[in-house]
């Protein structure tokens, strides 16, 4: 599975950085979509 991370994405551990950035980039995009679910739904309470 690594392997076929690697292939897939320049940041992967052959990457200048290692595999950090793209965990916490992968991590960001959780949150984001995460709050913005929360929002969605608070909205929508809102308007009910």
């Amino acid at each position: 599975v690594a392997e076929r991370y690697a292939l897939k994405s320049p940041m992967s551990a052959e990457g200048p950085f290692g595999p950090k950035p793209l965990i916490k980039a992968h991590y960001w995009v959780i949150v984001y979509q995460f709050l913005k679910f929360i929002f969605n739904n608070a909205r929508n309470q809102l308007e009910r």
